[in-house]
């Protein structure tokens, strides 16, 4: 197998072959080919030697650039570790490339003392005297899960709580009791939680299924009974193995003592793990924005439900201006509908966005759902950097969302990071086993 694989534009062959008599001269092997640069795909013998080799040298020219088989060679070099590229002639490569080092040899004809040949010349050497790169295996999500996942013992599943009030509204209320418990704990605790999308869709006669299809290890359910302004909430933790109850209760109280109620419950919950892992709730929300907050805050992809949402958020925040969890959903819910607008009407709404999200991250820095929108509104084609600065506080303050995980790895398959792109679409799919975006992003990156 050569040392060296030769890549270049069928045009630059006469360049090309002063590479390949001056790395022979050097006692270098190289593979170079003069025909295969038809329209055909590879064949065995290119691609053997294409892998094989310990340098691959990419000539870039203004012909080389627009080849799609240089450019398959040049991105399969990158993979493997193997590319050393050269510039033969003035031209902008491909943007994947940029920020790849690149030596300056468009004067170059041959000479075997030029300065910047031997420069050059000397990290070829470094490449083909070192050991080759093996890549890793893709992550299975049986090793992200073993690596990234809690212990057994830490995995919560918390249902949806039963409507038994005749009031079918009651309905977002009991859920909401739910989302809000499960959102503390997901929030700065060390406990893991399964995500919403897959606990929520246990209900009914389904809830006795869901540790075993879930894996979770505890499960904490319940229900809520309305009567005129009084409810009574009815919460109980099991542990699924055993399927002993660890802790009950049952609490009557006003309507507008519903987040004491909800601190009680988490409290309570977090006494019967021997684990505080619940931030106290200092902020006070009326009920009906908290209501009308449940009722918008979730993904949509259509633009009618997306619209209906944002008036129920809009009216959320106007009720309770400090509510930043329903500031940070609003700019969430404005950046999927400006994302179906045509581009030359999305400037007025893009300043809105900007505005909820600065509230949003100004009365609650953590808000997951203020850093999605960030990521969403800024440039699609190119802003890499502000990309990253997002992802890096969702990697702080999102261990628990699988929403924050999605992203994570989203940005990393963007930028060609793909091993870490399938790692955090892993961990979202361990957090939530039967959401299909975290689901669709890992078989992406495989």
């Amino acid at each position: 197998m050569s040392q060296i694989f030769l890549s270049y534009n069928r045009e630059d062959q006469a360049v090309a072959k002063h590479f390949a008599d001056a790395f022979a001269a050097e006692g270098l092997s190289v593979w170079w080919d003069t025909a295969l640069r038809s329209g055909e795909a590879y064949d065995e013998v290119t691609e053997a030697a294409l892998r094989g080799a310990k340098a691959v040298v990419v000539l870039w020219s203004p012909r080389s650039v627009v080849s799609r088989w240089v450019r398959a060679e040049a991105t399969i070099a990158d993979r493997c570790k193997t590319l050393v590229p050269v510039m033969i002639e003035a031209c902008e490569r491909p943007i994947m490339f940029e920020l790849t080092q690149t030596a300056e040899l468009s004067h170059w004809t041959g000479d075997a003392g030029d300065r910047a040949w031997l420069a050059f010349l000397g990290d070829v050497r470094g490449f083909v005297g070192r050991e080759r790169a093996v890549l890793a295996p893709m992550p299975s999500l049986a090793a992200v899960a073993a690596k990234s996942a809690p212990a057994p013992e830490t995995l919560l599943a918390v249902l949806p709580f039963d409507n038994l009030s005749s009031d079918a509204e009651m309905e977002f209320f009991s859920d909401g009791v739910s989302d809000d418990i499960l959102g503390r704990i997901m929030r700065g605790s060390k406990l893991r939680v399964i995500g919403r999308t897959s606990s929520f869709q246990f209900r009914g006669s389904d809830k006795p299924k869901a540790a075993a299809a879930l894996s979770a290890s505890h499960v904490l359910d319940g229900s809520i009974r309305r009567s005129g302004n009084r409810v009574r909430i009815a919460a109980h933790l099991t542990e699924a193995a055993s399927q002993t109850t660890l802790w009950s209760d049952k609490y009557d109280r006003d309507l507008e003592d519903i987040f004491a109620v909800q601190d009680e419950i988490s409290e309570a919950i977090a006494d019967a793990l021997d684990a505080a892992f619940f931030p106290a709730k200092t902020e006070k929300v009326d009920p009906l924005a908290y209501d009308l907050y449940l009722r918008g805050k979730d993904y949509d992809t259509n633009p009618e439900h997306i619209r209906d949402k944002i008036a129920l958020l809009e009216t959320a925040v106007k009720i309770a201006p400090e509510f930043g969890a329903a500031w940070g959903s609003l700019a969430l819910q404005h950046q999927y509908s400006n994302m179906l607008a045509p581009y030359t009407e999305r400037a007025p709404i893009d300043a809105v966005i900007a505005e909820e999200i600065h509230r949003s991250m100004t009365l609650d820095p953590e808000n997951v759902g203020a850093s999605l929108a960030e990521y969403w509104r800024l440039d699609p084609f190119g802003d890499f950097l502000g990309h990253h600065a997002v992802v890096q506080h969702l990697q702080r303050i999102g261990q628990n969302s699988p929403e924050a995980q999605v992203i994570i790895g989203l940005h990393f398959g963007a930028v060609g990071r793909t091993r870490e792109s399938a790692e955090s679409a892993a961990i979202g799919i361990a957090l939530d086993p039967l959401s299909w975006m975290a689901n669709a992003f890992y078989g992406s990156a495989l």
